[in-house]
């Protein structure tokens, strides 16, 4: 199964620059753009974007409080390892390898930690939603981008409701799961019960609203510093575009991205900054020189910091993106 995602995600990746190498006409002067793009803007703009994963990590905390408390330090590090796995990993691992060095550090259950992070990805769609609906306010969405918006949301609409229902009826979710269950031979049925309870137990924060009003926070601040890095490298190349337009590109590309796609979502990304910058009227060559650059510049620091925090703390890469398969057979006692 991994290996079919992983060659679905590299042949999505190469439709996608397929499409970008149609888009631009001079790939010279894409060239001449990025040599001539004002560079001290990306300090700044790295400050930002750290900062959002900062704002992260406290998300995280908040999330796994009902579980186990946390330090932010111990959790920013794990966010920024799981992020590092995300761009040079397939098939979205550095989900799966966050929970792995978050069981070996704190002892906290992969499936309740994976639960977590599938909390957090709900609201970061919710904010993208958010962001790119602002936009549609000032200005009309040609059929691209309509689709995108109709697509993503329909998705994480739909999740929504299915994740608030278990968060706020665990009984029910517990039922709905027995029913499930009780078509499965015995041994599997018995073995099948402690991951749910796990999962179950990693949608805590969600019945308590005062944590939900806390975790859309954080998720609405988080972006807003990574779309305040869009804007602080747009500016070094000279984009004439509004802050909303920042707004709106920084919601399709996220959205797009869900999207299977190789690692560090090359080629998806690269596309859906072209498309939605295209949208707001810049030049395609600008646009894919600015796209290349701020792509390079969210990947290669946080890449660099995973790595770091991997090393310092004698974690193997290796051992953690093949815990997946350990996930799916983890039952009670193994969390």
């Amino acid at each position: 199964m991994k290996n079919w995602r992983i060659w679905i995600g590299l042949a999505v990746s190469a439709a996608f620059l397929y499409w970008v190498t149609r888009q631009v006409e001079d790939f010279g002067e894409v060239v001449r753009h990025i040599g001539s793009a004002d560079y001290r803007w990306i300090l700044p703009a790295l400050v930002a974007y750290f900062a959002g994963v900062w704002i992260r990590a406290v998300r995280w905390q908040v999330l796994l409080n009902p579980i186990k408390k946390v330090s932010v330090g111990r959790l920013f590090a794990v966010v920024a390892i799981g992020y590092m796995a995300n761009d040079v990993l397939p098939a979205r691992l550095g989900e799966v390898v966050r929970a792995y060095v978050l069981k070996e550090r704190d002892g906290i259950s992969r499936l309740s930690s994976l639960a977590t992070i599938g909390v957090e990805r709900m609201f970061d769609g919710a904010t993208m939603l958010a962001f790119v609906g602002i936009a549609s306010l000032s200005m009309p969405f040609n059929d691209e981008v309509a689709a995108i918006f109709r697509v993503a949301g329909f998705i994480f609409i739909a999740a929504f409701a299915v994740l608030f229902l278990f968060a706020s009826s665990p009984s029910l979710a517990q039922r709905i799961a027995d029913f499930i269950l009780q078509f499965l031979p015995e041994p599997l049925r018995h073995r099948g019960r402690g991951p749910v309870d796990k999962v179950l137990v990693g949608l805590g924060a969600l019945q308590r609203v005062g944590s939900l009003a806390t975790i859309l926070g954080l998720s609405v601040l988080a972006w807003l510093f990574e779309a305040l890095m869009y804007l602080l490298i747009g500016i070094g190349f000279g984009l004439d575009i509004s802050p909303i337009g920042y707004l709106l590109t920084t919601g399709v590309i996220n959205l797009g991205t869900m999207a299977p796609s190789s690692p560090g979502y090359i080629g998806t990304f690269e596309a859906l900054g072209v498309l939605s910058l295209g949208f707001l009227g810049a030049d395609s060559q600008l646009a894919l020189s600015y796209i290349v650059v701020l792509h390079l510049a969210l990947l290669v620091p946080i890449t660099l910091v995973g790595f770091a925090f991997l090393w310092y703390h004698n974690l193997s890469l290796s051992r953690a993106s093949s815990a997946d398969a350990s996930v799916a057979k983890e039952s009670g006692a193994d969390a």
